[in-house]
Protein backbone atom coordinates (compact mmCIF):
# COMPACT_ATOMS: atom_id res chain seq x y z
CA UNK A 1 0.00 0.00 0.00
CA UNK A 2 2.93 2.35 0.67
CA UNK A 3 3.85 2.08 -3.02
CA UNK A 4 0.36 3.18 -4.09
CA UNK A 5 0.49 6.19 -1.76
CA UNK A 6 3.95 7.08 -3.06
CA UNK A 7 2.81 6.97 -6.68
CA UNK A 8 -0.17 9.22 -5.89
CA UNK A 9 2.17 11.77 -4.37
CA UNK A 10 4.57 11.53 -7.33
CA UNK A 11 1.76 12.22 -9.81
CA UNK A 12 0.50 15.23 -7.88
CA UNK A 13 4.03 16.61 -7.53
CA UNK A 14 4.42 16.81 -11.30
CA UNK A 15 0.96 18.33 -11.84
CA UNK A 16 1.49 20.69 -8.91
CA UNK A 17 4.78 21.84 -10.40
CA UNK A 18 2.98 22.74 -13.63
CA UNK A 19 0.21 24.65 -11.82
CA UNK A 20 2.72 26.42 -9.58
CA UNK A 21 4.78 27.63 -12.53
CA UNK A 22 1.66 29.11 -14.09
CA UNK A 23 0.51 30.77 -10.85
CA UNK A 24 3.97 32.16 -10.03
CA UNK A 25 3.82 34.63 -12.90
CA UNK A 26 3.76 38.10 -11.34
CA UNK A 27 3.82 37.04 -7.67
CA UNK A 28 6.68 36.62 -5.20
CA UNK A 29 7.48 33.00 -4.24
CA UNK A 30 7.07 33.66 -0.52
CA UNK A 31 3.63 35.25 -1.11
CA UNK A 32 2.55 32.30 -3.24
CA UNK A 33 3.76 29.89 -0.55
CA UNK A 34 1.71 31.68 2.11
CA UNK A 35 -1.44 31.69 -0.05
CA UNK A 36 -1.13 28.08 -1.24
CA UNK A 37 -0.62 26.76 2.30
CA UNK A 38 -3.44 28.90 3.71
CA UNK A 39 -5.86 27.68 1.03
CA UNK A 40 -5.05 24.02 1.75
CA UNK A 41 -5.52 24.26 5.53
CA UNK A 42 -9.38 24.32 5.59
CA UNK A 43 -9.50 21.20 3.41
CA UNK A 44 -6.97 19.43 5.63
CA UNK A 45 -8.86 20.39 8.78
CA UNK A 46 -12.22 19.32 7.32
CA UNK A 47 -10.80 15.95 6.26
CA UNK A 48 -9.18 15.44 9.66
CA UNK A 49 -12.45 16.18 11.45
CA UNK A 50 -14.09 13.44 9.38
CA UNK A 51 -11.26 10.94 10.00
CA UNK A 52 -10.99 11.84 13.67
CA UNK A 53 -8.61 14.06 15.62
CA UNK A 54 -5.89 12.12 17.45
CA UNK A 55 -4.10 13.01 20.66
CA UNK A 56 -0.71 14.73 20.42
CA UNK A 57 2.38 14.69 22.58
CA UNK A 58 4.27 17.96 23.23
CA UNK A 59 7.11 16.52 21.14
CA UNK A 60 4.79 16.48 18.10
CA UNK A 61 4.50 20.26 18.11
CA UNK A 62 8.22 20.77 18.80
CA UNK A 63 9.24 18.65 15.81
CA UNK A 64 6.83 20.36 13.40
CA UNK A 65 7.71 23.84 14.63
CA UNK A 66 11.36 23.17 13.72
CA UNK A 67 10.34 21.47 10.47
CA UNK A 68 8.23 24.47 9.41
CA UNK A 69 11.31 26.72 9.24
CA UNK A 70 13.18 24.26 7.02
CA UNK A 71 10.17 23.65 4.77
CA UNK A 72 9.51 27.38 4.37
CA UNK A 73 13.07 28.02 3.21
CA UNK A 74 12.98 25.01 0.88
CA UNK A 75 9.60 25.94 -0.64
CA UNK A 76 10.64 29.55 -1.34
CA UNK A 77 13.76 28.31 -3.16
CA UNK A 78 11.65 25.75 -5.02
CA UNK A 79 9.15 28.33 -6.27
CA UNK A 80 11.94 30.73 -7.22
CA UNK A 81 13.62 27.95 -9.20
CA UNK A 82 10.32 27.33 -11.02
CA UNK A 83 10.14 31.00 -11.93
CA UNK A 84 13.58 31.25 -13.51
CA UNK A 85 14.28 27.78 -14.97
CA UNK A 86 12.58 25.24 -17.21
CA UNK A 87 10.60 22.47 -15.53
CA UNK A 88 12.26 19.80 -17.68
CA UNK A 89 15.70 20.92 -16.45
CA UNK A 90 15.08 21.25 -12.73
CA UNK A 91 12.56 18.42 -12.18
CA UNK A 92 15.12 15.60 -12.58
CA UNK A 93 17.27 17.25 -9.90
CA UNK A 94 14.70 16.00 -7.40
CA UNK A 95 16.23 12.56 -7.96
CA UNK A 96 19.08 13.68 -5.69
CA UNK A 97 16.55 13.97 -2.85
CA UNK A 98 16.52 10.23 -1.95
CA UNK A 99 20.30 10.39 -1.57
CA UNK A 100 19.95 13.14 1.02
CA UNK A 101 17.03 11.31 2.67
CA UNK A 102 19.10 8.13 2.77
CA UNK A 103 21.96 9.90 4.53
CA UNK A 104 19.76 11.66 7.08
CA UNK A 105 17.59 8.57 7.69
CA UNK A 106 20.70 6.45 8.25
CA UNK A 107 21.98 8.70 11.02
CA UNK A 108 18.72 9.92 12.54
CA UNK A 109 16.30 7.02 12.02
CA UNK A 110 18.85 4.19 11.80
CA UNK A 111 17.44 3.08 8.44
CA UNK A 112 20.69 1.69 7.03
CA UNK A 113 21.36 1.47 3.25
CA UNK A 114 22.21 -1.77 1.46
CA UNK A 115 24.86 -2.13 -1.32
CA UNK A 116 22.18 -1.92 -4.03
CA UNK A 117 21.15 1.49 -2.70
CA UNK A 118 24.74 2.69 -3.05
CA UNK A 119 24.63 1.56 -6.69
CA UNK A 120 21.40 3.51 -7.08
CA UNK A 121 23.17 6.66 -5.88
CA UNK A 122 25.84 6.33 -8.58
CA UNK A 123 23.18 5.78 -11.25
CA UNK A 124 21.42 8.98 -10.19
CA UNK A 125 24.68 10.89 -10.63
CA UNK A 126 25.14 9.38 -14.10
CA UNK A 127 21.60 10.40 -15.00
CA UNK A 128 22.26 13.99 -13.95
CA UNK A 129 25.25 13.98 -16.32
CA UNK A 130 23.00 12.89 -19.19
CA UNK A 131 20.67 15.87 -18.74
CA UNK A 132 23.08 17.96 -20.82
CA UNK A 133 24.88 15.17 -22.68
CA UNK A 134 24.87 17.14 -25.96
CA UNK A 135 27.52 19.44 -24.44
CA UNK A 136 30.04 16.61 -24.08
CA UNK A 137 31.66 17.66 -27.38
CA UNK A 138 33.05 20.74 -25.61
CA UNK A 139 34.54 18.69 -22.77
CA UNK A 140 33.78 15.70 -20.55
CA UNK A 141 32.87 17.87 -17.58
CA UNK A 142 30.80 20.36 -19.59
CA UNK A 143 27.40 18.64 -18.98
CA UNK A 144 27.93 18.88 -15.20
CA UNK A 145 29.22 22.45 -15.42
CA UNK A 146 26.29 23.58 -17.54
CA UNK A 147 23.75 21.84 -15.33
CA UNK A 148 25.01 23.20 -12.03
CA UNK A 149 25.72 26.69 -13.37
CA UNK A 150 21.97 27.16 -13.84
CA UNK A 151 20.62 29.32 -11.00
CA UNK A 152 17.35 27.42 -10.80
CA UNK A 153 19.17 24.09 -10.59
CA UNK A 154 21.35 25.42 -7.77
CA UNK A 155 18.28 26.54 -5.83
CA UNK A 156 16.42 23.29 -6.43
CA UNK A 157 19.41 21.25 -5.33
CA UNK A 158 19.47 23.16 -2.02
CA UNK A 159 15.71 22.60 -1.79
CA UNK A 160 16.13 18.86 -2.16
CA UNK A 161 18.93 18.83 0.40
CA UNK A 162 16.57 20.47 2.91
CA UNK A 163 13.72 18.16 1.88
CA UNK A 164 16.08 15.28 2.60
CA UNK A 165 15.96 16.30 6.28
CA UNK A 166 12.32 17.32 6.77
CA UNK A 167 10.82 13.82 6.21
CA UNK A 168 12.83 12.66 9.23
CA UNK A 169 11.14 15.31 11.40
CA UNK A 170 7.76 14.52 9.86
CA UNK A 171 8.04 10.77 10.42
CA UNK A 172 9.08 11.28 14.01
CA UNK A 173 6.16 13.67 14.53
CA UNK A 174 3.79 11.18 12.89
CA UNK A 175 4.43 8.64 15.62
CA UNK A 176 3.80 11.26 18.28
CA UNK A 177 0.08 11.02 17.41
CA UNK A 178 -2.30 8.39 18.75
CA UNK A 179 -3.74 6.82 16.74
CA UNK A 180 -1.24 7.51 13.95
CA UNK A 181 -2.70 10.39 11.92
CA UNK A 182 -0.89 11.21 8.61
CA UNK A 183 -2.90 14.37 7.88
CA UNK A 184 -2.19 15.90 11.29
CA UNK A 185 1.44 16.46 10.31
CA UNK A 186 0.95 18.72 7.25
CA UNK A 187 -2.00 20.45 8.94
CA UNK A 188 -0.10 21.53 12.05
CA UNK A 189 3.05 22.33 10.10
CA UNK A 190 0.97 24.36 7.67
CA UNK A 191 -0.49 26.37 10.54
CA UNK A 192 3.02 27.14 11.78
CA UNK A 193 4.07 28.25 8.27
CA UNK A 194 1.03 30.53 7.83
CA UNK A 195 1.59 32.11 11.26
CA UNK A 196 5.24 32.64 10.37
CA UNK A 197 4.33 34.32 7.08
CA UNK A 198 1.31 36.23 8.40
CA UNK A 199 3.10 39.62 8.37
CA UNK A 200 3.87 39.09 4.67
CA UNK A 201 0.25 38.21 3.97
CA UNK A 202 -0.92 41.36 5.75
CA UNK A 203 1.56 43.70 4.05
CA UNK A 204 1.22 42.33 0.52
CA UNK A 205 -0.90 44.60 -1.67
CA UNK A 206 -1.23 42.17 -4.54
CA UNK A 207 -2.44 39.22 -2.49
CA UNK A 208 -6.16 40.00 -2.69
CA UNK A 209 -6.25 40.53 -6.45
CA UNK A 210 -4.06 37.45 -6.99
CA UNK A 211 -6.32 35.27 -4.84
CA UNK A 212 -9.51 36.49 -6.55
CA UNK A 213 -8.07 36.16 -10.05
CA UNK A 214 -6.84 32.60 -9.45
CA UNK A 215 -9.46 31.45 -6.92
CA UNK A 216 -10.63 28.32 -8.79
CA UNK A 217 -7.12 27.10 -9.50
CA UNK A 218 -6.03 27.82 -5.92
CA UNK A 219 -8.98 25.85 -4.51
CA UNK A 220 -8.15 22.90 -6.77
CA UNK A 221 -4.52 23.22 -5.66
CA UNK A 222 -5.59 23.15 -2.01
CA UNK A 223 -7.81 20.08 -2.41
CA UNK A 224 -5.17 18.10 -4.28
CA UNK A 225 -2.47 19.14 -1.82
CA UNK A 226 -4.60 17.70 0.98
CA UNK A 227 -4.84 14.31 -0.73
CA UNK A 228 -1.17 14.37 -1.71
CA UNK A 229 0.04 15.17 1.81
CA UNK A 230 -2.16 12.42 3.24
CA UNK A 231 -0.64 9.99 0.73
CA UNK A 232 2.94 11.08 1.46
CA UNK A 233 2.66 10.78 5.24
CA UNK A 234 0.80 7.48 4.93
CA UNK A 235 3.71 6.15 2.88
CA UNK A 236 6.15 7.34 5.56
CA UNK A 237 4.11 5.55 8.21
CA UNK A 238 4.15 2.26 6.30
CA UNK A 239 7.78 2.10 5.17
CA UNK A 240 11.24 3.72 5.33
CA UNK A 241 11.21 7.39 4.34
CA UNK A 242 14.10 6.81 1.91
CA UNK A 243 12.09 4.15 0.03
CA UNK A 244 9.00 6.34 -0.24
CA UNK A 245 11.07 9.39 -1.24
CA UNK A 246 12.67 7.37 -4.02
CA UNK A 247 9.28 6.51 -5.53
CA UNK A 248 8.20 10.15 -5.16
CA UNK A 249 10.90 11.00 -7.70
CA UNK A 250 8.96 9.34 -10.51
CA UNK A 251 7.42 12.80 -10.71
CA UNK A 252 10.54 13.90 -12.61
CA UNK A 253 9.53 11.91 -15.69
CA UNK A 254 5.99 13.28 -15.60
CA UNK A 255 7.32 16.82 -15.18
CA UNK A 256 9.70 16.58 -18.15
CA UNK A 257 6.79 15.49 -20.36
CA UNK A 258 4.47 18.20 -19.03
CA UNK A 259 7.17 20.85 -19.50
CA UNK A 260 7.46 19.89 -23.15
CA UNK A 261 3.71 19.79 -23.75
CA UNK A 262 2.62 22.95 -21.92
CA UNK A 263 5.71 25.18 -22.06
CA UNK A 264 7.37 23.99 -25.30
CA UNK A 265 10.68 23.46 -23.51
CA UNK A 266 13.71 22.36 -25.53
CA UNK A 267 16.27 19.51 -25.21
CA UNK A 268 13.47 17.20 -24.08
CA UNK A 269 15.03 14.00 -25.47
CA UNK A 270 18.25 14.25 -23.48
CA UNK A 271 16.40 15.45 -20.39
CA UNK A 272 13.97 12.55 -20.67
CA UNK A 273 16.93 10.17 -21.02
CA UNK A 274 18.70 11.70 -18.03
CA UNK A 275 15.52 11.71 -15.95
CA UNK A 276 14.84 8.06 -16.84
CA UNK A 277 18.30 6.99 -15.71
CA UNK A 278 17.96 9.01 -12.50
CA UNK A 279 14.59 7.39 -11.83
CA UNK A 280 16.14 3.95 -12.33
CA UNK A 281 18.68 4.87 -9.67
CA UNK A 282 16.03 6.04 -7.25
CA UNK A 283 14.02 2.84 -7.76
CA UNK A 284 17.10 0.82 -6.84
CA UNK A 285 17.27 2.88 -3.65
CA UNK A 286 13.70 1.85 -2.90
CA UNK A 287 14.56 -1.87 -2.64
Amino acid sequence: MWLFYSLIFALWTSVGMLISKRLLVGVKPIVFLAISVAVALPFMLGTLLILGIPTFTPRFFELLFICSFFDTAAAVLYYKALQISEISLIAPISSFNPIFVLVFATFLLHENPTPIKIVGIFIVVIGSYLLNISDIKTGLTKPFKKLFSDRGVQMFLITNFIWGLTPVFQKRALFETKPVSPLSVPLVEGIFIVLMLLPILIKSRSIKSFAIKNSKLLIFFGIMTTFAQFAALSAFALNNVAYASAIFRLSALFSVILGAVFFNEKHIKERFLGASVMIAGTILMAF
